[in-house]
């Protein structure tokens, strides 16, 4: 499996912070932003996946299966792009930075084993 990821976004910046009446503490903030400047991240990932699957024929009504793999989930679309949120016009004045498109995926391995008995010879 080989995955290449691009993501890109423009990000502002806070320039200044209003608050008509600091004393009231329901006034509304007024924030100027920065023009946004492009932002570009990447990632690649080459991952192989092996598998094994085996089937045993008991006799012609009853089989039994063996599998084992190694399988991935990829990381959400919005953990992969890179966002800036603020929470200043809630005069909570943070920054938060969040994304990164050179996040690799989760690996497992799974198994499974079975046994399959046909109850008529058209069953299957």
């Amino acid at each position: 499996m080989h995955t290449k990821t691009t993501a890109s976004t423009a990000v502002n910046e806070i320039e200044s912070v209003t608050v008509a009446n600091t004393a009231n503490p329901t006034d509304p903030a007024f924030v100027n932003y920065s023009n946004p400047a492009p932002t570009t991240s990447a990632g690649s990932y080459t991952i192989p996946l092996p598998s094994l699957n085996f089937l045993y024929h008991v006799r012609p009504d009853l089989q039994l299966r063996f599998g084992a793999a190694e399988t991935m989930t990829r990381p959400e679309l919005d953990q992969l792009a890179p966002t800036r949120t603020d929470n200043s016009l809630n005069r909570v004045y943070q920054i938060q930075y969040a994304g990164n498109a050179d996040l690799k995926p989760i690996k497992a391995w799974s198994a499974d084993f079975s046994a399959e008995w046909y109850y008529q010879p058209k069953s299957r």
